[in-house]
């Protein structure tokens, strides 16, 4: 009503100006008269609908709502510490000996002067002759003697107890020495070793054919055999990881080792006669340890690297790389490593999988690894990085943002007046804007036009509807600020409610 009674004062106004404009005294010296302009035309005024009063809706009250329902808050169990980022990770090992296949392997049993359970072969007289002894070589029992001036390959005594395509371990002791070669293989050449001093040894292969034998070579030769043992071997699986990856072996050598015996790790394998090898193995004299790695195919290795005398380890490792093998050894159980050789570019195998652990029965394994990165200096076997567990608790967030959401959406937001009647927003605004334009554009015209001293009369009017314009514009906002500020306020509180802090 105000700002209908101040347009029509306004209105009033104009009308009257050309009556002020036509008195004859203007004063300080004015000039007096009709203006020499037409006057703007002032269209009838359209009482706008009354503004309505906006009023809000209060939220509705939580438990008349039907959310989804928010997860129960309870501790959550972290995970079991996994040992960094592994492609595989073995300690259980199935890798055992058969109970012992040669007869008389201790030669403590001789009728005529041969040993009882092996097949002599290649004796003349005494010479070239096997012949029970003394372990020292004196006259006495419990050993046997090979001997031959100068016949190659004799005597030869053997027994029929291997399987074709199995895997053996052999131990030996030769308890006395003086010249020649004495041969230890499966007969045509595989599972071989020739021994040129007294000492204890072992190794492990495969046997090509089903019999076993001992020899002589490079005459003169003498030496004594104490004992001989012959056990078959059922290999570790093979397990199936990566091609590209680090491959460790960790282990324990034997405190009193027997030459040749060793620990391999098989990686980038597939079967038993096509794989990487690399290994330590005692050396022949049986004085120190040797790295040695190797390319085996079809069942024949050939050497990469040997690094002789590294000490004694317990870890072997190879980083491959697509034809890139760089192989190292551990000392501490993997807190540093010693690269041995330079790497080796070959591309045999390249993208086999299969890796397995393959060692002599004194040593003992305790983690078969491979990885998809190389691992840092200070992974021990068998530790763990711990797993940091998060302190709140996130598994249920996703319910509870749920439920405020539901809660959300089932909230109307509506502004209404002082009768309870929802207020169309968009017409509220364009009624408003309508004589608001009007009373501006009446304003800018009067702002040209000089009338005297109604002018400043006119100016005061002017400002004063501006006045009441602006305070109806407030009082029209006014809500809408409060009835925001009221959601942002309850969205806060309600987020609190729900996070769980």
């Amino acid at each position: 009503m105000r700002r209908a009674v101040f347009i029509s004062i306004l209105a009033a106004l104009l009308i009257a100006a050309p009556a002020f404009a036509q008195q004859n005294d203007c004063t300080r010296n004015k000039p007096c008269g009709q203006v020499p302009w037409s006057l703007p035309y002032l269209p009838p005024l359209v009482s706008p609908s009354p503004m309505a009063t906006i009023a809000t809706t209060p939220l509705p009250n939580q438990n008349t709502l039907t959310p989804s329902p928010t997860a129960t808050m309870t501790a959550t169990t972290a995970p079991t510490p996994t040992p960094y980022d592994l492609g595989l990770t073995v300690t259980t090992f199935q890798q055992s000996a058969s109970a012992e296949l040669l007869n008389n392997g201790s030669f403590s049993n001789w009728s005529s002067d041969n040993p009882v359970g092996w097949s002599v072969s290649g004796e003349v007289g005494s010479d070239p002759a096997v012949s029970q002894t003394a372990p020292d070589g004196s006259a006495g029992t419990g050993a046997a003697k090979f001997y031959s001036s100068a016949t190659v390959t004799a005597p030869i005594i053997r027994q029929t107890t291997l399987t074709s395509g199995n895997w053996y371990e052999i131990r030996l002791n030769v308890s006395a020495y003086t010249s020649g070669q004495l041969i230890a293989q499966a007969f045509g050449g595989s599972l071989s070793k020739v021994i040129t001093a007294a000492g204890y040894y072992s190794w492990i292969d495969n046997s090509s054919h089903t019999i076993w034998q001992l020899l002589t070579a490079n005459p003169p030769a003498s030496m004594v055999v104490d004992d001989v043992s012959v056990k078959s071997i059922t290999l570790n699986n093979e397990h199936t990881t990566i091609s590209d990856a680090t491959f460790d072996l960790f282990f324990t050598l034997p405190g009193s080792p027997y030459a040749y015996e060793s620990a391999r790790m098989w990686y980038r394998a597939s079967g038993t006669a096509n794989y990487w090898r690399a290994q330590v193995v005692r050396n022949v004299g049986n004085t120190a340890w040797d790295f040695l790695l190797d390319s085996v195919s079809s069942g024949t290795a050939t050497n990469q690297i040997t690094v002789t005398n590294v000490g004694t380890v317990n870890g072997i490792r190879v980083v491959a790389s697509g034809n890139t093998h760089t192989a190292y050894t551990s000392s501490d159980g993997g807190q540093s490593w010693t690269q041995r050789g330079s790497p080796i570019t070959n591309s045999t195998h390249a993208t086999n999988t299969g890796m397995r652990a393959v060692y002599s029965t004194s040593v003992t394994p305790s983690m078969l690894r491979a990885s998809s990165v190389v691992w840092p200096a200070t992974a021990i076997p068998g530790t763990t990085i711990p797993v940091i567990s998060p302190q709140i608790d996130t598994s249920g967030l996703s319910d509870q943002l749920a439920t405020l959401g539901a809660m959300a959406n089932g909230t109307p937001f509506q502004i209404m007046d002082l009768q309870g009647t929802p207020v169309d927003l968009e017409a509220q605004f364009a009624e408003l804007a309508t004589p608001a334009g009007l009373f501006f554009g009446y304003a800018r015209g009067l702002s040209e036009i000089n009338l005297g001293s109604v002018t400043t009369f006119i100016q005061f009017a002017m400002l004063t509807v501006s006045i009441i314009l602006a305070l109806t514009a407030t009082q029209f906002l006014l809500p809408i600020i409060a009835t925001a500020f009221g959601v942002i306020r309850r969205v806060a509180q309600l987020v609190l409610e729900f996070l769980p802090l």
